[in-house]
């Protein structure tokens, strides 16, 4: 790295070097102390390599000895970089100009990203992040510690397990893992009765505490009690009295569900026809100025992309300055038939997830039948119908007064 910084500043040239004794003229001129490096084979006989500015004119001996054509390929470094703004001095201007003013704005904070949220609010860990000082236009050698915002992030959310804060520019990065939370614990304290979730045939239950009130055989409704948590504690001939208990226990019960839905006779297939709009905006130090007047894709089926492009530049990292552009594509609709018992297992599989989704504890599949008639206009009408076994108890807190 000091090499190179080295010969930047001295300047250095890019040199071609043809002919039979190319290897030989390089041999040379390492021998004579002449650093040459970057050697690259272009070819038989053929090579470049990058020599200081000061060596150039050290090689023409050995370029004679080994008669091998030497082209100058490329100049670079400080010194033809003086050269070429000394004719140039508003280029050099803009050029200094534009090294401060990224040096100076690459000292603040200008964009907060922040990765990993999933169930946590974002909202209040942007507040958390504000009331820290990390927010667009901080100053980047006044924000606190990363120990300390980890710590306020930690505790204030209560859902996170981990929190840290990269500085990459001009922006801050909060990389953050949320805790997995552990289920809450059942209070065993609380009076409740067990009722039935659904309506249902009982098949057995097994009480655990409480007293029973459904029979094993009988069919019950939505609401029931199934399972008393009110306990009588008084025997024959005393005065009535009672206890209210935690009642538990499992009940086994067969239930019924159908679902239906409507399913289209044809698949639909979009391709895209490689016509395109764009529409591009630029951030600038967390401002956002749109370089269009009308978003609208003017097209009648498409998709939309988002791309993002920041610019970074050596030493500073990211500018603060960034290049949206939101892509509308045209796509082609194609549409193809498709059988009628084809589009039943489609559809099929749609109400199978609805269905999951009201299942209860412990649910075992015995029985399914899918049945479909054709509606007209390309579309049939699709029933599922399903026998679960499965525990329909849910429990009830017992109104004390």
């Amino acid at each position: 790295m000091f090499n190179k910084c080295f010969n930047f500043s001295k300047g250095y040239v890019i040199i071609g070097i043809t002919g039979a004794q190319a290897a030989r003229f390089i041999n040379i001129c390492v021998r004579r102390g002449i650093a040459v490096s970057d050697i690259r084979a272009e070819g038989a006989g053929s090579y470049t390599a990058r020599i200081r500015l000061a060596d150039f004119f050290l090689i023409r001996h050995a370029a004679g000895k080994t008669k091998v054509k030497i082209r100058i390929v490329r100049r670079g470094g400080a010194a033809f970089a003086k050269r070429f703004f000394r004719t140039r001095r508003v280029l050099f201007s803009g050029a200094v100009f534009a090294a401060l003013f990224f040096a100076v704005t690459s000292q603040f904070i200008w964009v907060v990203q922040i990765d990993g949220v999933y169930e946590t609010s974002r909202e209040q860990i942007i507040e958390t992040l504000g009331e820290c000082g990390i927010k667009p236009g901080a100053f980047k050698h006044t924000l606190p510690p990363a120990d300390e915002v980890k710590s306020r992030l930690i505790n204030e959310t209560g859902t996170l397990s981990w929190a840290w804060v990269y500085i990459e520019g001009a922006k801050a990065r909060v990389e953050v893992y949320e805790r997995r939370l552990m289920p809450e614990t059942e209070d065993t304290s609380e009076p409740c009765d067990i009722i039935a979730a659904r309506d249902a045939f009982i098949e057995r239950i097994d009480v655990k505490s409480g007293e029973r009130i459904a029979e094993n055989g009988s069919v019950v409704s939505a609401g029931d009690v199934l399972i008393s948590g009110t306990v009588p504690v008084y025997r024959e001939g005393e005065e009535e009295r009672y206890m209210q208990v935690h009642a538990d226990g499992v009940i086994k019960a067969v239930t019924y569900r159908s679902k239906t839905t409507e399913q289209s006779l044809y698949h639909e297939s979009r391709e895209k026809t490689g016509r395109e709009k764009n529409y591009y905006s630029i951030e600038a130090f967390g401002k956002l100025f749109k370089l269009f007047f009308n978003e609208s894709p003017g097209f009648e089926h498409y998709g939309v992309s988002d791309e993002r492009h920041e610019l970074t530049l050596p030493f500073f990292g990211y500018s603060g300055l960034c290049l949206n552009i939101r892509r509308f594509s045209e796509e082609e609709v194609k549409t193809e038939p498709i059988p009628e018992d084809a589009a039943a297992l489609i559809a099929r599989e749609r109400l199978e997830e609805e269905i999951a989704k009201e299942l209860l504890k412990n649910p075992v599949l015995l029985d399914s039948s899918l049945e479909y008639e054709k509606t007209g206009g390309g579309k049939i009408n699709v029933q599922l119908k399903t026998v679960f076994y499965e525990d329909i108890g849910i429990k009830s807190p017992i109104n004390k007064e």
